[in-house]
């Protein structure tokens, strides 16, 4: 979502909040320097060509080069015994041998010595096509209401008691999804992967949304390039957000401008992951999570709103971790895949985008996302996820 992106109140805008990942700062604004945030990722990735300008560079050392070449031989001339006399078809056969033992030995030498030469690339991994289950809704453009709270004592067991706590995901869900990199996609190709991504999202979620009581329509997905106008307020590019005034996903295209390297930016699972983040905004809201916590929200001070900000994120951090393992088999998501993705989280936090460590942002700092993202992954149950009763330090 992330607020001032669309209120529960259909339209009306959630004070002093900001897109997607984005503290008061633009987007794209430089990341802080090694000694005023330390990243905790640093070193989950292999070695990179170049030190990412988030992260110490990592000492590495040469690694030993093979030595190749003919063995050493003692002194020549010390001794050389005469040959000895052999008949003529013993000569033949064994200049027969002969030729044919220099012609494997040849052969042995050309190969060992092509083994550190040969840049023929391996195949590269199977990808995965769409593998959608069946009975999967079209998206939504005209849903049902959601729930709305009407007190503090509503909007108190919405957001810490919600129904919705007790129910659990499947994982894994055989809803595959194939890779795609954000960064080089045109606009039609991810319209047509973030709608698949939806049908996912979708998959996992409905079941234990309707177990919990409620309706979970499926949000439409509008991809755009430069701005756009919504119900919930005009918004530039490098954004994505949920607007719960019509209940539908925005991203641009551009969003992986964010990230601080071509590395990251081209993250497998990526836009999926943003949509992942956005569609938990869409869970709170027709769980009426998201209306108990603006209840809140709107009647505190500055800095009280910042915090119940922050627990909606946390949790919305968390819930796409839970998509994200619930999938990650039938996507073929390796294990580096997902400490990518731990590392984009990271981030996006409020510390990392802004360059200010102390910042008291709406989104949180980038270990607290990182955690709650992390939380989600190792969780099938959506109670892990409350955020609303986790004490304020654990969404700082």
């Amino acid at each position: 979502m992330t607020q001032n992106w669309g209120a529960p109140n259909q339209g009306q805008q959630w004070p002093n909040q900001q897109p997607w990942g984005q503290p008061t700062n633009t987007w794209g604004a430089p990341p802080p320097t090694p000694q005023q945030v330390a990243n905790p990722w640093a070193n989950a990735l292999p070695p990179q060509p170049a030190a990412a300008p988030w992260a110490a560079t990592p000492q590495y050392q040469q690694p030993i080069q093979a030595q190749f070449g003919p063995p050493g031989y003692g002194a020549p001339g010390s001794f050389s015994p005469p040959p000895k006399r052999r008949r003529p078809i013993l000569n033949v056969i064994l200049g027969s041998a002969l030729i044919l033992g220099l012609g494997f030995f040849t052969l042995a030498l050309s190969n060992y010595l092509s083994q550190g030469t040969n840049t023929t690339a391996a195949p590269p991994p199977t990808q995965p096509t769409a593998t959608i289950p069946s009975g999967v809704p079209d998206p939504d453009s005209n849903p049902p209401s959601a729930p709305r709270v009407k007190n503090a004592t509503e909007a108190t067991a919405w957001t810490k008691s919600n129904a919705a706590y007790k129910q659990s995901i499947t994982v894994p869900t055989k809803c595959g999804l194939p890779a795609i990199d954000a960064s080089k996609a045109s606009e039609k190709e991810m319209q047509a992967h973030l709608d698949l991504v939806t049908a996912c999202l979708w998959t996992v979620w409905n079941p234990p949304v309707t177990s919990a009581g409620f309706e979970l329509p499926r949000p439409p997905v509008t991809v755009y390039t430069s701005s756009v106008t919504t119900p919930c307020g005009s918004f530039k590019s490098g954004n994505a957000f949920y607007c719960p005034a019509n209940q539908q996903i925005y991203y641009a295209t551009d969003i992986y401008d964010v990230l601080p390297t071509k590395q990251l930016q081209r993250t497998t699972f990526l836009a999926d992951l943003v949509i992942a983040h956005e569609f938990g905004h869409a869970i709170q809201y027709r769980t009426g999570i998201l209306s108990g916590s603006s209840y809140f929200e709107n009647r505190s001070t500055a800095s009280e709103a910042n915090l119940y900000s922050r627990r909606a994120e946390a949790q919305a951090d968390c819930l796409s971790g839970m998509f994200v393992t619930s999938v990650s088999q039938s996507s073929n998501l390796t294990e580096a895949d997902l400490k990518n993705l731990k590392l984009v989280v990271y981030n996006l936090g409020d510390d990392v985008l802004s360059g200010d460590a102390k910042v008291d942002g709406n989104h949180g700092l980038g270990k607290s996302r990182q955690t709650w993202f992390s939380t989600g992954l190792a969780s099938s149950s959506i109670g892990g996820c409350n955020s609303y009763t986790a004490p304020a330090e654990k969404v700082r």
